[in-house]
This record gives structure tokens, C-alpha cells and sequence, in this order.
């Protein structure tokens, strides 16, 4: 026995097609629609594939089954606004590691990718808009590397410029632009002393912020366990204890204020000082925020529009508002736009490829709440406000946000028809402008 004794020394075999094989019998099972637990729907097409693979190569799906939202129960789950295209692409590109791009498909497949965040297909993306890249286009592919925040591409783009300035520069798209960016790179913003509130408009790579990380921040608002209090704390939620921190604190209390970012500020414009229901303490002061300092700058009096803010409705000593104002930082300076058609306060509002949009609110002090939803174009000369579909249930006191092609209406509080008493909105909805259509 001992003569055909095995060694008892341990060995490693490596069978380096294995995670190949898994990745096509996978396919050949999605092809079939074998062990599929999951159907994907985008424009109405249906795509079965597996969650564990989608779970494992986004962060997008991994968190939609795994954190208890409703997708995780479901057998199907649409993807509501996602083109087939886009999403077809992805998923070809999970179960088999190719992906095919042309001129046709491309920007469903970056819209696709970035929403759900899989960042080997934007980078692909990325390596094939660089191959574009033409005097016809730079221009077109430097808004789409703005819009997704392609920093990869934006970067191929100013090289593409600066090789090409002296052919480019005479091109009647270009003029403009290539003054303003010049003046970018020799007056960096932190060193122009006579123009203070033009700074968030000139950030260069020298002056902006540099290796951040996307914070949530709440600032000011009511403290409900402190009786009639407001707060000046500025907190961000700090994500590895999922606990609140106080970075600085506003220069007053505020609650019911608007909020912007522009150009690495924020900003921070009206609300009330005290907590009143009746406008009466109502302020028109506008601060800003520069954390390179930590340091706040009250200017004389809301979202971001391009280079400018706007403010629109709200309410005051006088009474609900359908007055609009336009901020110009550049020149430090408010004036009149087009008005609302009606008193609205109560709203929430948000900007979309440089429309902006609101929904909902209140006319009067007493009154049902609405849900009517408005656009206004600024850029446009003479643009007034267009009324849009309205959203399925009416609402105040809410959020808007637009993200990728979808404006979304979050939350906010309505009142029962018969008792008047307020209850809690908790359904959000999804606006489409291209489509100038709504989803609950």
C-alpha cells in the first residue's frame, strides 16, 4: 500500500476561461429567458436578465435590490423616461464585455451608462466622443461632457481648442466664447478685486475647488423640538456614520429660504426670519457662501440659470407675489422678468437645460393647493410662462429636481377637501419636457 501512497502536498489549478464560460452561459440563459428573475422595461421593449448580474456591475441596481425599495419586489420594473436603445446597449455590454458605438446610439448609451452608474461604458463612451471630436461638433460635445460631468472629455476638448485656436477663433460660433475663455485663464477669479460678485462666473482650475467629495448639506430651516426656533446651522451628513455634522453656520436663522450652487458657491436667497405663517417676516437678503474660506457675503437683494439666479413668486408683508427677479452676478445687479401669471407662493421649483420650471403652491392665504406646473425660458427674448401638463396630485411646500432628461416632484403636503386639515404627500412624480408628459 505504502508504494501507491498519494502526496499529501496541496496544488492550485487555475482554469483561466472560466469567468468567460460563466459570462456566456449567462447570456445564453438571458437569451432564452432561462433563469431570468427580472424584466427590465424601456419604451415599452421588455429585456429579461438576472439581478445578480445587474446587482454586481452597477451600483445603480445594486441599491434598488437591496435596500427595500419597491423595484426589489417586483417582476417587472420599468425604467421610466430610459430609451431601449440606451439600455439594451448596457445590458449587451454586462453579458458579453462588448459594446457597440456609432453615431446613431451614442448618446442613448452615455444617457443610459450614466444613470446606471456603469462607468466602464461612460468611459467608453468617453473614448469614442474623443475620436469625434471635429470643428463641426466640439462645440455640442463640450455641452454633453458638461451635462454628464465627462471631466475625461471636457479635458480632450480644451486641448482640441488650444491646438486649433487660431483656425477656430475666426468661426462665428467661437468669437464669443474663446474671448470669455481666455480671460478665464489670465485673470483667475480669486485675483479680480473690482468685481467680487462676478467670481462664480470666472473659476478656473486654479481657484475651484480640487479633490472634493459631493456633499449633502442642510441649511437652516425650523427646529420642530425647539418649539418656535429656527436654526443657522449649515450640517452635511457625514456618510460613513450616516450622522449629521455642523460645518459653519449662515450669518442668520432662516427657514423657507431657496437655494443655489453656482460656479463652486452657495447661495442662499430670502425666507423668513421668524417663524410666521403670514410673510410678515419675509427677507430679501441674498448671501453667499465660498467654502475655499469659510466665509459668508451678504449682498443686497431661487435657482441656478446659466450664470445668473432667479427668484420667482413667494410671498411677503403684502402678500402672496407673482413678481419674477433675475440676479446678475456679473453685474451685481437685480431686474424685473416676465411675471406669473397668477399670486403663487409655497411652490418648488427647479432648472432644467436652462428652462425653469415650477409646480404646485398656493394663490392666497386660504385655499386649495394646485397642480399646475409652469416653464420659463430666460435666454429666450420676450419668453413668458407657458403652462405645462399638470401633475396628477396637487401639492405645496414640496421639492423639484431635475436629473438626466426627467424633472421629478417630491413630497410636500396638500389639504383634505372636506376637513381642510394637512396631510403628507408621498408620491413622486416624473416629468418629461421632450415628451411634455408626466408619470406617478
Amino acid at each position: 500500500m505504502s508504494a501507491h501512497r498519494i502526496s499529501e502536498s496541496s496544488k492550485v489549478f487555475h482554469w483561466s476561461h472560466q469567468s468567460v464560460s460563466v459570462l456566456q452561459g449567462l447570456n445564453e440563459q438571458r437569451q432564452k429567458s432561462q433563469f431570468c428573475d427580472v424584466v427590465l422595461v424601456a419604451d415599452g421593449q421588455s429585456l429579461p436578465v438576472h439581478k445578480a448580474l445587474l446587482a454586481l456591475s452597477s451600483p445603480y441596481f445594486h441599491a434598488m435590490f437591496t435596500l427595500g425599495m419597491k423595484e426589489e419586489r417586483q417582476v417587472e420594473v420599468e425604467l421610466v423616461g430610459l430609451s431601449c436603445i440606451g439600455l439594451r446597449a448596457v445590458v449587451d455590454f454586462l453579458y458579453t464585455a462588448e459594446l457597440q458605438l456609432d453615431g446613431g446610439n451614442i448618446d442613448y448609451v452615455l444617457e443610459a451608462a450614466h444613470l446606471l452608474q456603469v462607468w466602464q461604458v461612460v468611459d467608453f463612451c468617453c473614448q469614442y466622443l474623443e475620436q469625434e471630436v471635429s470643428e463641426d461638433n466640439y462645440l455640442y460635445l463640450q455641452e454633453l461632457a458638461l451635462l454628464y460631468s465627462l471631466d475625461r472629455l471636457d479635458t480632450f476638448i480644451d486641448q482640441f481648442i488650444l491646438s486649433r485656436f487660431g483656425t477656430l477663433s475666426f468661426t462665428p460660433t467661437s468669437c464669443g466664447i474663446f474671448l470669455y475663455t481666455n480671460l478665464q485663464n489670465i485673470f483667475p477669479a480669486a485675483s479680480i478685486p473690482h468685481y467680487p460678485s462676478a467670481q462664480p462666473l470666472l473659476q478656473t482650475g486654479l481657484t475651484s475647488l480640487r479633490d472634493g467629495v459631493e456633499s449633502l448639506l442642510l441649511i437652516g430651516g425650523e427646529v420642530s423640538e425647539r418649539g418656535e426656533e429656527l436654526s443657522s446651522n449649515v450640517c452635511r451628513l457625514d456618510n460613513p456614520t450616516g450622522g449629521w455634522k455642523v460645518e459653519t453656520e449662515l450669518p442668520a436663522q432662516r427657514s423657507h429660504h431657496c437655494l443655489a450652487v453656482l460656479g463652486g458657491f452657495i447661495f442662499t436667497a430670502g425666507g423668513s426670519s421668524s417663524r410666521d405663517n403670514g410673510g410678515d417676516a419675509a427677507c430679501n437678503l441674498l448671501y453667499r457662501y465660498d467654502p475655499r474660506h469659510n466665509q459668508w457675503t451678504k449682498w443686497t437683494f431661487s435657482g441656478a440659470v446659466g450664470d445668473c439666479l432667479i427668484a420667482v413668486g413667494g410671498r411677503n408683508d403684502t402678500g402672496a407675489l407673482s413678481s419674477v427677479e433675475m440676479y446678475y452676478p456679473a453685474e451685481d445687479s437685480w431686474c424685473y422678468v416676465a411675471g406669473l401669471p397668477r399670486y403663487t407662493y409655497g411652490h418648488a421649483g427647479t432648472v432644467h437645460r436652462g428652462v425653469v420650471y415650477i409646480s404646485g403652491g398656493h394663490d392666497y392665504q386660504i385655499g386649495p393647493y394646485r397642480r399646475e406646473v409652469l416653464s420659463y425660458e430666460p435666454s429666450r427674448d420676450g419668453s413668458v410662462w407657458v403652462e405645462r401638463p399638470s401633475m396628477a396630485q396637487a401639492r405645496g411646500w414640496h421639492c423639484m429636481a431635475s436629473l438626466l432628461h426627467l424633472i421629478y416632484a417630491i413630497g410636500g403636503s396638500d389639504d383634505h377637501a372636506a376637513t381642510t386639515e394637512r396631510f403628507d404627500v408621498l408620491q413622486v412624480e416624473a416629468y418629461n419636457p421632450h415628451m411634455d408628459s408626466g408619470v406617478m
